[in-house]
């Protein structure tokens, strides 16, 4: 497939089936290290965006598109209805059900 046919085809998904296959596809594209204490350094992890902004104002809000939980029991959308904050690296997610996974340190984040 040419970068058209590929484009074409993510244009028909919905958001939630695009950013599972793009988490599953950049899965192990980013740079980690186990620190001496058993810790885990991650450098860079590639993750979607949900951002917004008013023209004049030079501070876009934005929120990270977290993914279900594997095997989650309860309701998923296919529209970003649910938000949260990890409680282990802090990061802001937007997600398709209440039970999701961080995008940036893959802890299960509470939505409301």
């Amino acid at each position: 497939m040419n970068k058209d046919e590929i484009a074409k085809e993510i244009a028909g998904l919905s958001l939630k089936d695009m950013a599972e296959i793009f988490y599953a596809a950049f899965e192990n594209i980013h740079d980690e290290e186990i620190l001496p204490d058993g810790s885990l350094r991650v450098y860079a992890r590639y993750v979607i965006a949900e951002a917004s902004y008013m023209d004049g104002d030079r501070c876009p809000d934005y929120r990270l598109v977290a993914i279900p939980v594997m095997g989650y029991e309860g309701a998923i959308t296919d529209r970003l209805t649910q938000s949260g904050m990890c409680d282990r690296c802090g990061s802001i997610s937007t997600g398709f059900s209440k039970g999701s996974i961080c995008p940036v340190c893959k802890s299960e984040v509470d939505m409301t």
